[in-house]
């Protein structure tokens, strides 16, 4: 009979399901993101070698069939699989980017409150391009090198982040002038802000003065997480 080392007794596998509970906490207080949380999924094994080598000696080793081995080693796997799936599960729960329509007409405006966590984060305001590059650049800001423009932007506003009645300190884009581009939108970068675990936050946008056709083409401000994604995402 083949003999082998009972190194995945079950003796051990409430030590594996405490680091999963664990670990399900911490991604929960927003201290790891998904990512994070499948790179210690998979580091676990290296970790159990290590610690075998380690302390070997101490464990009472007992002897197994390779019916048994394989029994507990596809128990292993099993339980592997579904910490790696509920890591997964928990980053699918995530809250999407906010993106809220703005008027951009003269005035003060403030959004609905929206959740952050402990990150930095992008404010960028996206119209559609329905009108033609250059001239959409031109009324968001100052246009790319090379351009001439034939009129002054359209667009002239400030913003700040509110939690609460504290303002928040933030770091405005200056000056604004489109900053991304895709086959149905043009997007200017408002400027950075930092957040705080299970926050809420208000923006507050004062528009100077009417954006004219501006308005017509959907605006729309939209929080987005440095570097891009939102959440654990």
């Amino acid at each position: 009979m083949n003999r082998w080392p009972n190194i995945f007794s079950m003796k051990y596998a409430g030590t594996g399901c405490w680091c999963n509970c664990l670990i399900t906490s911490i991604i929960q207080q927003d201290r790891f993101d998904s990512l994070t949380w499948v790179a210690v999924c998979r580091t676990l094994p290296l970790v159990w070698q290590f610690l075998r080598g380690v302390f070997w000696r101490r464990f009472r080793v007992r002897r197994m069939n390779r019916r048994q081995f394989i029994r507990s080693a596809l128990g292993w796997s099993a339980l592997s699989t579904c910490m790696v799936a509920n890591g997964a599960a928990i980053s699918l729960h995530c809250t999407p980017a906010p993106s809220f329509p703005v008027p951009l007409r003269e005035g003060i405006w403030r959004s609905q409150k929206f959740p952050v966590g402990k990150h930095d984060y992008h404010v960028w305001l996206n119209v559609d391009r329905r009108v033609p590059l250059e001239e959409l650049d031109c009324d968001l800001g100052t246009p790319r090198s090379g351009y001439q423009c034939n009129a002054l932007p359209l667009l002239d506003l400030e913003w700040w982040i509110w939690d609460g009645t504290t303002l928040v300190k933030n770091w405005p884009a200056k000056p604004i002038k489109a900053d991304a581009w895709s086959e149905t939108s043009t997007s200017c970068l408002l400027g950075d802000f930092k957040g705080k675990r299970n926050g809420y936050f208000i923006l507050e946008l004062n528009v100077k003065k009417d954006a004219g056709r501006l308005k017509d083409l959907h605006p729309h401000v939209q929080i987005v997480k440095n570097p891009g994604y939102w959440c654990w995402l």
